[in-house]
């Protein structure tokens, strides 16, 4: 598995995903943590973020410094750019209020959600990200600052743009690489991964026995299409826990959303087995992707034997030439 950095639980998240799509971030962020350049993380509510920025931060030489977050819906103007920048007395050349950045001195900021902020501040920030150096409210000096940027979006900043609600320069410019976290259902691999983390964490909270997954609630689980991702996972595993009193979560102990699913098709839409056959070739697939069609690389990412990456390739028909750069399969 992964061995990412597991400050909070959100973090922890990343130490446990092990589908090619996720290695791939995880492989990108490693090598992002060693640089000072702004980072733009894009993906949907609950993928983790937060988590990745964290470990980013955690594996760069500013890892000793403060991580600082910062998280607005709605706020004035005057308040996003006094919170963020800080505020001086131009009379005395004091410092009246510090900002975020201030707090943030040598570590990095996390920006929770970019699409936010207004014209005017996005573009102050900007400045501040390619200058590194901030004006005050209040102030007509600037002074430098030592601070890398990590910042995350939900929302689809294109169309931001074409609205005129964002500076395309301000999502493109500052930020010298964008990582995109995949959702939930695009790595149905992980989603039982997760899951037993979830249940090992949350049932040793509650001083729970150890418990499982029964094979129709492992059905319903990965049939979900998970729109909250890890988030929901989180909350549905709780849930379940909590209710279980046995060492088997069984249907009936998980949240109404999931067993809908049940009711609206009578029964799970596949057995047990064939769904775990379409996980492992999805995840073969998968590694096969990002391997660019190399099998034993493929292999190393999955964690298996190259005879054994064969013996499945050739199970699922499978042609690992189509996923080679320039083929037209």
């Amino acid at each position: 598995m992964n061995a990412f950095w597991e400050e909070d639980n959100s973090a922890a998240r990343l130490s446990v995903e092990k589908s090619p799509a996720m290695d791939h971030v995880y492989r990108m962020a490693a090598q992002l943590a060693s640089g000072n350049a702004a980072v733009l993380l894009r993906g949907e509510r609950g993928t983790g973020a937060e988590g990745l920025a964290r470990s980013i931060h955690a594996m760069s030489p500013r890892a000793a410094k403060p991580f600082v977050k910062v998280s607005w819906a709605e706020v004035t103007e005057a308040f996003v750019e006094s919170e963020l920048f800080g505020l001086d007395a131009e009379a005395s050349r004091k410092l009246q209020h510090p900002g975020k950045l201030d707090e943030a001195e040598g570590g990095t900021l996390f920006i929770e959600e970019l699409g936010v902020f207004t014209l005017a501040t996005q573009g102050k920030l900007m400045r501040c990200i390619r200058e590194r150096a901030i004006v005050r409210p209040g102030s007509s000096t600037s002074r430098p600052v030592n601070v890398r940027v990590i910042a995350a979006s939900t929302q689809d900043l294109e169309r931001l743009i074409a609205e005129g609600r964002c500076l395309k320069d301000f999502c493109e410019e500052p930020f010298v690489f964008t990582l995109r976290i995949p959702p939930l259902w695009e790595r149905k691999t992980d989603i039982l991964l997760l899951a037993q983390h979830y249940i090992r964490q949350v049932g040793q909270r509650e001083g729970r026995p150890a418990q499982r997954l029964s094979s129709e609630a492992t059905s319903l689980v990965l049939e979900y299409p998970w729109p909250g991702n890890q988030v929901e996972l989180e909350q549905c595993i709780a849930h379940a826990v909590l209710l279980c009193t046995g060492d088997v979560i069984d249907v009936k102990h998980l949240p109404p959303a999931l067993q809908q699913i049940e009711s609206d098709a009578g029964a799970p839409g596949d057995s047990l087995p064939a769904t775990l056959e379409s996980v492992e070739r999805t995840l073969i697939v998968d590694a096969l992707r990002v391997s660019n069609g190399n099998r034993a690389k493929a292999a190393q990412l999955l964690g298996i034997t190259e005879r054994l990456m064969g013996l499945r390739v050739r199970k699922y028909g499978i042609d690992p030439r189509s996923f080679r750069a320039g083929s037209s399969g």
